[in-house]
């Protein structure tokens, strides 16, 4: 079984959002089946155009995928000694961008 697991440590810049400039199509990236890639999972996903079209291009060309995880945060939430937990804000404030992103361009290929 292949794993695939990418932590986009990128910052989010608003020009980069797919939904600042949305684009017609997303197009398909030239390139091969992964025929082997069972399980693909992304931390720190956000709504950028660049992690939105490797998506779709992963989803596109891995016929054999069991399992696609899109995770907001650095891998869960961070936890203080007296069990308080919390993200980040800049990661509470897309949320709801990365979660449209998901609806609006990945969830119809799944």
């Amino acid at each position: 079984m292949l794993v695939f697991h990418l932590q986009a440590p990128m910052r989010r810049r608003e020009h980069d959002s797919i939904f600042e400039d949305p684009p017609s199509q997303l197009g398909r990236i030239p390139g091969q089946c992964y025929d082997n890639l069972r399980h693909v999972k992304i931390t720190k996903f956000r709504s950028t155009k660049l992690l939105v079209k490797l998506t779709c291009h992963i989803l596109d060309s891995t016929p054999s995928l069991e399992c696609l995880t899109l995770d907001i945060t650095d891998g869960g939430p961070t936890c203080s000694e007296i069990d308080r937990c919390f993200v980040g804000k800049e990661t509470f404030m897309e949320a709801p961008k990365a979660l449209a992103a998901i609806q609006t361009y990945v969830e119809g290929k799944v």
